[in-house]
């Protein structure tokens, strides 16, 4: 698979192992839209929506638990807005120090160095095409030495936020299929991956219908990132008192990401955006609102039609309590 953007072939690694149809079939639904992500063109040159895709694919094309893939993510989208935010301090950091003044480099050529170091990090083998595309988003800047710099501050600060999040990974632990062993929701039947590129897909319809701004984009995505790791039981969330075993995985990252995205213009519920997701039985499901999407792609049941309209509520209702301690990050610093 080839990121247009970059020209760049990234290749996954995979832990070669026996597997059932199930794991092949979630296998070819994640691919499918992680496809269909990187075949869509930027409507504006954006940094952000650039590394976005590099880091969805990477991550999802390593075939990871939930709970890893929510971990890496969210590493990656702080570790860019950070970045952007040490260098332009327009909003309240919560990882990384902001200077007195703003920094003198291009926040996206530093941001693209944070998103390349955490990603080599957690994924040595891609190295070769990481740096090529890290080569390819710095090329817009003419001057050798303000490159340089924003590389330079980008890097350390990428590396700052690896080691602040490094001991997270160890707790997100690998179970097939499912979420990660400290999660307080019940997966979805449905490919986890297929659900991960779905809701950042959706993300990036709504950067892209609200025109936000590289810096703006970065702290939605990093806002995004946080609440999904919370909900597979991110060690990095706020470790609400909210529990539920049965709580739908889907329900709760559609409900969290809704609130966080409404929080933005107060409409998103009615955005009407389509959105078209394909079950391992084949039926589409297709939504004008991410409450529904996020029903269409939660499990079929759950000790029977009782138990799946309560796994909905629960998984619902923590996803509202998790967007809204999510929002409290990343306030306006003046």
């Amino acid at each position: 698979m080839h990121c247009t953007k970059t020209g760049v072939s990234i290749v996954s690694l995979r832990n070669k192992r026996p597997e059932g149809r199930s794991t092949r079939v979630a296998r070819a639904i994640g691919s499918s839209l992680v496809a269909f992500l990187f075949s869509l063109p930027l409507a504006r040159a954006d940094v952000v929506a650039e590394w976005n895709k590099i880091a969805l694919h990477t991550v999802v094309s390593s075939e990871q638990s939930p709970g890893h893939a929510a971990v890496e993510m969210a590493m990656v989208h702080v570790a860019m807005f950070e970045t952007m935010n040490f260098v332009e301090g327009a909003y309240v950091p919560r990882f990384v120090v902001k200077p007195y003044r703003p920094v003198g480099v291009s926040s996206e050529a530093a941001a693209a160095a944070a998103a390349h170091y955490v990603l080599a990090q957690l994924h040595p083998g891609q190295k070769p095409a990481l740096d090529a595309a890290l080569l390819h988003s710095a090329a817009a800047i003419p001057d050798a030495q303000e490159k340089s710099s924003a590389l330079i501050t980008g890097r350390a600060l990428g590396g700052n936020i690896y080691a602040i999040w490094a001991s997270d990974l160890s707790s997100a632990e690998d179970v097939s299929g499912g979420a990660s062993k400290t999660s307080r929701v019940r997966p979805s039947t449905r490919s986890s991956a297929a659900n991960f590129v779905a809701w950042y897909w959706i993300v990036g319809q709504f950067i892209e219908a609200q025109r936000l701004s590289p810096i703006e984009s970065a702290r939605l995505y990093a806002l995004v990132s946080l609440a999904l790791n919370e909900v597979h039981g991110g060690k990095r969330g706020a470790n609400g008192s909210y529990e539920s075993e049965h709580a739908c995985a889907s329900c709760a990252a559609g409900a969290a990401v809704q609130l966080i995205l409404e929080s933005e213009t107060q409409s998103a519920g009615n955005s009407g955006m389509t959105l078209t997701s394909s079950s391992t039985t084949g039926a589409a499901y297709t939504s004008s609102r991410i409450r529904e999407y996020a029903r269409g792609v939660s499990f079929e049941s759950i000790y029977g039609a009782d138990g799946r309209q309560a796994s909905i509520k629960a998984g619902e209702e923590m996803g509202r309590e998790i967007g809204l301690r999510t929002l409290a990050n990343y306030k306006p610093s003046r």
